[in-house]
């Protein structure tokens, strides 16, 4: 499949839909063009999230440096979800319940096989994270 064609399946549209509405702090689900060619086995998707919600919902505190780039409305791309927060939280078991929770609907008995994508690539995991639009400090 090319990257046009997984993007337009069903498998990729219901990972979407239920990522976003699982989690609030996720504004879009897009497939990574730029790294699609380079696997064979895997699909990758960046997130684009609101840090804000997600450290409330978490207890997580922004980074000095995430509260500038929105303040000066500037776009930031991170591949590790922590880039954005103060600490050392544990960040990997949420990335760990993203990944696993986009496998459990890619390999769910209840989609049948005609509408799932085919092996070997037939699975997504996240890639990295861009800020939401539109955030303002108001919000902080």
């Amino acid at each position: 499949m090319t990257a046009e064609e997984t993007k337009q399946s069903y498998m990729f549209k219901i990972v979407r839909r239920a990522l976003m509405k699982e989690y609030p702090w996720i504004n879009d689900v897009q497939l990574d063009d730029n790294e699609f060619d380079s696997y064979k086995y895997s699909n990758f998707i960046y997130l684009t999230i609101n840090p804000i919600i997600l450290g409330e919902e978490q207890g997580w505190d922004l980074a000095p440096w995430t509260i500038r780039n929105i303040k000066n409305n500037k776009p930031e791309h991170s591949p590790v979800l922590g880039l954005y927060f103060k600490g050392g939280h544990d960040y990997k078991s949420t990335v760990d319940e993203l990944n696993d929770f986009t496998t459990d609907i890619c390999r769910s008995p209840a989609i049948p096989d005609e509408l799932k994508l085919p092996k070997p690539k037939n699975t997504f995991y996240i890639s990295g994270y861009d800020l939401t639009d539109n955030l303002t400090i108001q919000n902080i």
